[in-house]
C-alpha cells in the first residue's frame, strides 16, 4: 500500500518515533479488546467507498478512520455553506466555500497520515461509478436523501460487482439502517423502485422504506416536517451521529466477518428521544400490504398539499457579477407576491426596466377598508419589504425611491451589489400565512416579543403589546364591537363575500380570495355565509341578531390569543402608510421565524383612520356607536398612545397554533407585469 504524509509538519512523527506500522499500533491501540491485532491489520488493508461527505458521510469517514481502516474512496461535488453547520463534520467558518471532499480528506489525514484517500470531487455518475467502486470492500451510502438516481446507480452497480452496501438515514434523534448483500434482496426490489417512476414517487418509496416506525413524528414540528415536493427535511447532528455509529458498526462487521449481520429485508431502527429500538424484518419490503398502504396515503398527502398550498420556486443561481439576470428579478418579484393584501385581492403592478423595478397599484380593491387607497398602499409596502429581504440572498442592497404619494406614483426599487448579509427572514418568506385558529394557551417568550418590537422599530414604527389576560379580554370586547360595525356596512360586506371561494381548486384557478377551508369555517358557518351573501339577506340577519355570530367568533379568538400587537406609525399619510407596510411585514415574518402564527385585526384600524379623515358621516348610523365603543376600549388598554396624532396602522393577534389546512394562492407573475409608464 502507498502511504502519504500530506500536510504533516516535517519531522513531527519521527519525533515520536512513529513510522507507518508503529503508528497503526500506537494510534489505534485502544481499539484492542474490541478488535484483535489481526483485526486491526485487516482493517488497515481494507477499502471503503463512501458517496457523499455531508451530514452522515463526513462522520462515516472520520469514524472509520479512527477505527483503523486504511483506504477510502470519497465522493461529493458540493462545497461547504452555512446551512451545513448544524450537522456536517467538516463545516467550519474556515472551510466555507471549500470542496467537501478536500476538507474531509485533509481532516482524515490529520488523524492518520498514512491513509490512502482517493477523491471524486465531481461526485458519482454513470461514467465513473465503476472507478469509484473499484477495489472497494464495502460501499457506504452517505448521499443526500434527495438523490434517488445516483443512489440507485450505486446500489445496483455494487450488487453487480459483489460488493456489500450499507445505508443508514438520520431520522430525527435516531436512525434506521439496512445492509444489502450481493446475494440478498436488491435495493430496488426492497424499496420497490422502477425506472418509470417519477423522482417524487421514488423519494416517497425511499422515505417509507427507510423509516419502518415513524417515531420522529412525536416530536417533529409539523410546519418543519419532510416536504418531498420542495425537497426539504429537518436534520440534526444527533441523528447524523447515530446513523454513522450504526452504519459504521455494520461496515466493521462486514469487513471482519463478524456475527450479527442481518441483511435486508432485515432492518435496525432506534430513536434516542423516544427511547425506542427495534430489529425487524420487512419480508417483502415496500411491496408488502402495509407499506403499499403507507405509499398510497403518502401520495395522496403530497397531492393534497400541492392542491391546497402554493408552491415555492427554486431560487436561481447567480453570483452577483454583472447585470441582474431576468430569472433573478422574476424570483424577487415572486417573493414580493407572497405578501398579504386586503381580501387577498393583490392590487399591485410591476414594471421592470433592467435592474430597476417600479411598484404600483391597480384600482382593484373596492373595499370600504381601502378608503383613499390606504389598505392597498400598506400591502404595497409589504411587497417591497419581501423584495428587499429576498434580494439579500444575492448580496444585493435594495434602495427605495419613495414619492410623496405612492398611491398615485409607483415606488422605484434599485438594486446594488453591497455584499449584504442574508436576512434571516429570507427563510420564511414562503411560510408566512394568516392563521385563524384558536391559539394555544402558551405564553410568548420575552425574546420573541422583543424581536418583533425591534423589527417594527427598524422600519420607524412602534409596536405595543397586550399579553396580560385582563387586557386580552378587553381587546376581545373591542374586536366584538368592531366586527359589529363591520357587518352592518354594505361596502365591507360585498367585497369580502366576493372574495370567498368554494374550495382550494377554485381559489387556485382564480389565484385570489380565500377558500372556506382557509377560513376554517364549519359546515354550519359555511351555510350561514352562503345564505347571507346577498346584502339584503345580511341586513335581515343583522336585524334579528344573527350578524353577531361573526363578532362573537372574533371575540373568542382574540381572548384565546397569547398576545395582541398594536402597530403605530408617525402619521396617516400615504407615504407613512407604505412605510408601515414595510414594518408590518417585517413583524409578521419575525413572528413566523419564531414559530408564532398571526392574524391581522384590521377592522378598527381602518375604521378609525377613516373616521379621523372623513368624520362620522362616512359611516352608516348603526355602525357609529360600535366604532366609538371599540376605540374607547382600545384607548383604555393603551392609555399612553395618542391615537389622534399618530397613525393606527394595524392590530393583530399572535400565538402558537397548529398549521392551517389550506393556504391562499397568488395570480401568475405575468398578470402583474405592466409596461413602464412615460414620465
Amino acid at each position: 500500500m502507498d502511504y502519504s504524509t500530506e500536510g504533516l509538519p516535517a519531522g513531527l512523527l519521527s519525533a515520536w518515533g512513529l513510522g507507518a506500522d508503529s503508528f497503526a499500533l500506537k494510534s489505534f491501540a485502544r481499539n484492542l479488546g474490541f478488535f484483535s491485532r489481526a483485526d486491526q491489520q485487516r482493517l488497515a488493508r481494507s477499502r471503503v467507498a463512501i458517496a457523499g461527505m455531508g451530514g452522515v458521510g463526513g462522520i462515516h469517514l472520520i469514524t472509520l478512520v479512527r477505527a483503523g481502516i486504511g483506504a477510502f474512496h470519497i465522493a461529493d461535488f458540493d462545497r461547504f455553506e452555512p446551512a451545513n453547520f448544524n450537522r456536517q463534520y467538516g463545516a467550519r467558518v474556515e472551510t466555507l466555500g471549500q470542496e467537501k471532499t478536500e476538507v474531509l480528506k485533509r481532516d482524515a489525514l490529520q488523524i492518520n497520515p498514512f491513509l490512502d484517500v482517493r477523491v471524486f470531487k465531481e461526485g458519482v455518475h454513470e461514467k465513473n461509478v465503476d472507478e469509484f467502486l473499484n477495489g472497494a470492500d464495502v460501499f457506504l451510502d452517505g448521499l443526500d436523501f434527495f438523490a434517488p438516481a445516483v443512489r440507485r446507480l450505486l446500489f445496483r452497480r455494487a450488487r453487480e460487482l459483489k460488493i456489500p452496501a450499507v445505508t443508514a438515514g438520520p431520522i430525527g434523534f435516531g436512525t434506521s439502517a439496512l445492509v444489502f448483500q450481493p446475494d440478498g434482496i436488491s435495493f430496488d426490489d426492497y424499496f420497490d423502485l422502477r425506472d418509470d417512476q417519477t423522482e417524487l414517487q421514488q423519494l416517497l418509496r425511499f422515505l417509507v422504506g427507510i423509516i419502518p416506525q415513524p417515531w420522529f413524528k412525536r416530536y417533529t414540528l409539523p410546519q418543519f416536517g419532510v416536504r418531498l415536493n420542495s425537497k426539504s427535511a429537518p436534520s440534526i447532528s444527533i441523528g447524523c451521529l447515530m446513523a454513522s455509529a450504526v452504519a459504521s458498526t455494520e461496515v466493521l462487521r462486514l469487513l471482519l466477518q463478524r456475527e450479527g449481520i442481518r441483511a435486508a429485508p432485515g432492518y435496525f431502527q432506534m430513536d434516542g428521544y423516544c427511547g425506542k429500538m427495534k430489529r425487524g424484518i420487512m419480508r417483502w419490503g415496500n411491496r408488502g400490504p402495509l407499506q403499499r398502504l403507507k405509499i398510497f396515503l403518502g401520495e395522496r398527502g403530497i397531492a393534497q398539499r400541492e392542491r391546497l398550498f402554493r408552491s415555492r420556486p427554486n431560487p436561481p443561481t447567480w453570483k452577483g457579477a454583472g447585470p441582474i439576470p431576468e430569472d433573478v428579478v422574476s424570483y424577487l418579484l415572486e417573493a414580493g407576491l407572497q405578501a398579504p393584501s386586503g381580501d387577498n385581492l393583490q392590487p399591485w403592478s410591476f414594471a421592470v426596466e433592467k435592474d430597476v423595478v417600479h411598484l404600483g397599484l391597480e384600482n382593484s380593491d373596492p373595499s370600504f377598508f381601502n378608503a383613499d387607497g390606504r389598505a392597498a398602499v400598506i400591502s404595497l409596502g409589504m411587497v417591497a419589504e419581501n423584495i428587499r429581504i429576498a434580494a439579500t440572498g444575492y448580496g444585493l442592497d435594495t434602495r427605495l425611491h419613495e414619492p410623496t404619494n405612492p398611491i398615485n406614483t409607483p415606488i422605484r426599487l434599485t438594486f446594488a451589489p453591497a455584499g449584504r448579509l442574508v436576512d434571516p427572514l429570507a427563510d420564511v418568506l414562503w411560510e408566512r400565512v394568516t392563521n385563524r385558529r384558536l391559539y394555544e394557551p402558551k405564553a410568548i417568550p420575552d425574546y420573541s416579543l422583543a424581536a418583533m418590537t425591534e423589527a417594527a422599530k427598524c422600519r420607524n414604527a412602534e409596536l405595543h403589546w397586550a399579553t396580560e389576560p385582563n387586557r386580552r379580554t378587553a381587546l376581545g370586547e373591542m374586536a366584538y364591537w368592531a366586527d359589529r360595525a363591520r357587518v352592518v356596512i354594505k361596502e365591507c360586506h360585498e367585497p369580502l363575500y366576493a372574495a370567498f371561494r368554494n374550495n382550494a381548486d377554485e381559489a387556485r384557478e382564480k389565484g385570489d380570495g380565500f377558500s372556506y377551508g382557509n377560513l376554517l369555517v364549519r359546515v354550519d358557518q359555511r351555510l350561514f355565509l352562503k345564505i347571507t351573501r346577498p346584502w339584503a339577506v345580511m341586513k335581515i340577519a343583522n336585524r334579528i341578531g344573527l350578524g353577531n355570530m361573526i363578532a362573537k367568533t372574533s371575540k373568542a379568538s382574540v381572548h384565546a390569543s397569547a398576545g395582541i400587537g398594536l402597530l403605530m406609525i408617525p402619521d396617516n399619510s400615504p407615504l407613512d402608510s407604505f412605510r408601515g407596510g414595510l414594518a408590518f411585514e417585517r413583524v409578521w415574518l419575525t413572528a413566523t421565524l419564531h414559530g408564532l402564527t398571526l392574524q391581522p385585526m384590521a377592522s378598527l384600524p381602518f375604521f378609525w383612520e377613516i373616521w379621523k379623515s372623513q368624520g362620522e358621516a362616512a359611516f352608516p348610523k348603526e355602525a357609529r356607536p360600535h366604532i366609538l365603543k371599540s376605540i374607547e376600549i382600545l384607548r383604555s388598554v393603551f392609555p399612553g398612545i395618542d391615537f389622534e396624532q399618530k397613525g393606527l396602522l394595524m392590530l393583530f393577534r399572535t400565538g402558537f397554533a397548529a398549521d392551517i389546512p389550506e393556504g391562499t394562492f397568488r395570480k401568475p407573475l405575468k398578470t402583474f407585469l405592466k409596461p413602464l409608464r412615460s414620465p
